[in-house]
């Protein structure tokens, strides 16, 4: 029987931190969707991407060949998208601070392509193991460490089309 050691109130209110910003993250997407829908009925559509959703709103609430109705909805989504935006920030910078006071968690950010958030997370979800950068993140520190990260996963057939 494996036994899990009891959260102090500390690590649960970091943990909720980390799902809040997880919820957050789920609505912007949610909502970056409904709105991209919404403006394509109407025949505008833009590129992919969370940057193209302030001018797709924007054009939705100038465009003359969108009904007035819906040019009033889309500038509710626009206030809503907003709101959303200040919200995760909240909750980023919030994190970056946790970030900050953390020493496993400053120490795991040193590992290329992990910054402040992803190793806040990590060090969250895993607060009783100790972080421990072992030799197969630190071979990820050389200059050629993707390139051969790559090699390896292709050689233990990783990349296989049928095996993703």
């Amino acid at each position: 029987m494996r036994f899990v050691a009891i959260k102090s109130a500390e690590q649960q209110a970091a943990l909720m931190l980390a799902g809040v910003r997880s919820r957050l993250i789920r609505t912007r997407t949610q909502l970056s969707n409904a709105i991209r829908g919404h403006a394509a009925e109407f025949g505008l559509v833009e590129p992919k991407g969370l940057c193209h959703i302030p001018p797709l709103l924007a054009r939705a609430a100038s465009d003359e060949h969108v009904p007035e109705l819906a040019r009033g909805l889309f500038a509710a989504l626009a206030r809503e998208w907003d709101r959303l935006g200040d919200e995760l920030k909240l909750a980023e910078a919030k994190l970056v601070a946790w970030h900050r006071q953390d020493e496993a968690s400053r120490r795991l950010a040193k590992v290329p392509s992990l910054g402040p958030i992803g190793a806040s997370l990590l060090v969250m979800k895993t607060p009783d193991q100790g972080v421990q950068v072992g030799p197969r993140l630190q071979r990820l520190d050389r200059p050629d460490a993707e390139r051969s990260l790559h090699r390896r996963q292709a050689a233990a057939g990783c990349h296989h089309p049928r095996r993703r």
